[in-house]
């Protein structure tokens, strides 16, 4: 009687474990991820459409993210001539609202994204493309995609757990051309709010 009961508590001490280890994994792949989820080759003097995507989030309403790049390796291709600074195009998963920062410092190798949406475009829920960023090859080498910082809010302002995704680009004279395949948002509705930096 006293071995049924030994087994029968081990048994169900095992499914705990189980059942506890399932309910983690479940967690950290529900996780909001952001950064670049598939691998991008491109040759020197070529250029290849690379976005910067959401994934697992819920109620989507602002995001404020930076990612590094080996400048000597990549350039961003300025996505609109027509504006100052260098811009990469909206991507369709937030609608276009109030734009604070799109720019990229090709001599620093950083992209800075901050965007709010507005009333009455709804909260986003899933995963898409955030930023369709234009990377041309420079030399031949890797250069890292890394997310150094992020911010997620809901529409009240919460701010929702995330983390950055790093991934990397390949630079090498054999990559193939891919040609950019992703659509871009209209600017429609787009409001660019101009910040400046403070003097000291």
């Amino acid at each position: 009687m006293h071995s049924f009961w030994s087994k029968t508590l081990i048994l169900v001490c095992t499914l705990c474990v189980v059942l506890a280890m399932t309910s983690s994994a479940n967690a950290q792949s529900g996780t909001p991820e952001l950064g670049v989820f598939e691998q991008y080759k491109v040759a020197p003097g070529a250029t290849v459409q690379v976005p910067v995507s959401i994934r697992n989030v819920k109620d989507l309403y602002a995001v404020d993210f930076t990612l590094k790049f080996d400048p000597a390796l990549l350039q961003v291709v300025d996505a609109d001539p027509n504006t100052s600074g260098i811009q990469s195009s909206l991507g369709e998963f937030l609608d276009p609202g109030l734009l604070l920062f799109n720019l990229a410092d090709n001599t620093q190798g950083t992209i800075h994204f901050v965007m709010s949406q507005y009333n009455p475009s709804e909260a986003k829920s899933g995963k898409g493309s955030l930023l369709l960023v234009n990377f041309q090859g420079v030399a031949e080498g890797v250069s890292p995609l890394e997310v150094i910082s992020v911010t997620l809010s809901t529409r009240e302002g919460v701010e929702i757990p995330s983390k950055g995704f790093n991934a990397s680009l390949s630079i090498s004279a054999g990559a193939p051309t891919q040609a950019a395949t992703i659509p871009a948002a209209q600017a429609t509705g787009l409001i660019p709010v101009y910040t400046f930096t403070p003097s000291p």
